[in-house]
């Protein structure tokens, strides 16, 4: 949703701006229909419920823990296409953070060749996540790039951390808006 007053993205339940602390004229009937949309979503299968992957295995489900980001990770190891929410990229930053340390920590010591090597290998993962991320904040997945170059970190980190595009991009549907039939 935009402000009418200043062009600012708002969240759906907004009563005031964020930017320019205008009213929103429609605030009670957005109110309204989201009131009637969790009604007719009470017939609806929890997401907790859904299975996690069906035909279109590339696309992330609307909401995923942990141990679903890690799944997503590994399963979409050579994946430069679609969107990734912001959940999915955190947890699989979270897990590749953690697998590299432990690595590091574990192995290295005894074989440090292996564990260069599996480092390597679960950066492949990694990058294809930032790029899918990437797309869903409506950038270019060649801006990963700018990891190379340690100060291009900075723009990279506040992209991770925007929310994702909520209309369709011509990196694919919103990753949290898709819904999956039971």
């Amino acid at each position: 949703m935009i402000c009418p007053h200043c062009g600012a993205l708002l969240l759906d339940n907004a009563k005031y701006c964020e930017s320019c602390g205008g009213l929103q004229p429609d605030y009670e009937q957005r109110i309204r229909n989201a009131a009637e949309r969790n009604a007719e979503a009470e017939s609806v299968q929890p997401a907790a419920e859904r299975p996690l992957f069906d035909a279109a295995a590339q696309d992330s489900p609307s909401y995923t823990g942990f141990k679903s980001s890690v799944t997503l990770f590994f399963r979409n190891i050579t994946n430069f296409s679609g969107r990734s929410t912001i959940l999915e990229f955190w947890y699989g930053a979270l897990f590749y953070l953690l697998a590299s340390l432990g690595l590091n920590l574990i192995i290295d010591p005894m074989v440090p060749l292996l564990s260069s090597l599996l480092s390597w290998v679960l950066l492949i993962p990694f990058i294809a996540l930032s790029v899918r991320r990437l797309h869903d904040v409506g950038r270019a997945g060649w801006w990963v790039l700018l990891m190379l170059t340690g100060i291009g970190m900075i723009p990279l980190l506040c992209w991770y951390m925007k929310l994702g595009e909520p209309q369709t991009n011509q990196w694919g549907e919103s990753a949290e808006t898709i819904v999956r039939p039971a």
